[in-house]
């Protein structure tokens, strides 16, 4: 078996571009997430498109060095299209993360990633990752379904989010691996936004894997996101008025 060389995630893309106490609510379990599990609920997760500024935090202050694009589609009634693109300010596009997965679960499907003048694909079937791109071929096992990396947000934004909440998630990352991540909400926050609007939204702690980072989600959304050296993605503009907790029955 042979695998390829980790490619970048959609976050490791925004990364290039810069160059250069316990809540109050406490789990007694921490519940294991994966495509199917009770706790996803994706009923309520819409088309839409999405624009966020790529930043680099300098104290205070933010530099605003690339543009990305979350555009979500619902293909048809089983199968969801998620479209990540970064493009690098002055029109460049670093790199593009086009992946399907099944509406109700959000397991993964198909993945194409095109990165500079590399190209992977991958598929996810039969309990395994199998797929080729440039430095050659990938074929993982899985020891239980995952999720794809590049969909956290939409993971976090299906699950049943409320201050103290906890759990682990299981993810097939960039590197043709699976990994476990630990995240717990720590609570709601009024974020600004980069039109001057504010959303509140829950401010969910990701330990693990290379998703790791603070994600802020509102209204099924990603309005911000902090990752390591001093990586800021933020909403370009405002959000509706409801509830950073508000969920559509299903």
């Amino acid at each position: 078996m042979t695998r390829t060389a980790p490619m970048k995630s959609i976050y490791a893309f925004a990364l290039a571009a810069l160059a250069g106490a316990l809540p109050a609510a406490a789990q007694t379990t921490t519940p294991e997430v994966g495509p199917g599990s009770a706790e996803i609920r994706t009923d309520s997760l819409r088309d839409q498109a999405d624009t966020l500024d790529v930043m680099i935090a300098r104290g205070d202050d933010a530099v605003p060095v690339a543009m990305l694009v979350l555009r979500t589609t619902r293909t048809d009634t089983a199968t969801l299209l998620r479209v990540e693109r970064v493009t690098r300010s002055g029109g460049a596009v670093m790199g593009v993360d086009s992946f399907t997965m099944h509406r109700r679960t959000l397991a993964p499907i198909a993945v194409h990633t095109t990165e500079g003048n590399g190209t992977r694909k991958l598929r996810f079937e039969g309990g395994r990752v199998r797929g080729s791109g440039a430095a050659g071929r990938v074929d993982t096992p899985l020891a239980a379904p995952a999720f794809y990396g590049n969909s956290t947000d939409l993971v976090l934004a299906a699950l049943p989010l409320r201050a103290g909440y906890e759990a682990r998630v299981r993810f097939f990352e960039h590197g043709a691996r699976a990994a476990s991540a630990r995240l717990r909400v720590t609570g709601s926050e009024d974020v600004a936004t980069r039109d001057g609007g504010r959303c509140t939204a829950w401010r969910v702690e990701v330990e693990g894997g290379s998703h790791a980072g603070t994600y802020w989600i509102a209204n099924r959304s990603l309005v911000r996101y902090d990752g390591d050296g001093g990586l800021r993605i933020v909403r370009r503009f405002g959000c509706a008025a409801a509830s950073p907790g508000a969920r559509d029955a299903r």
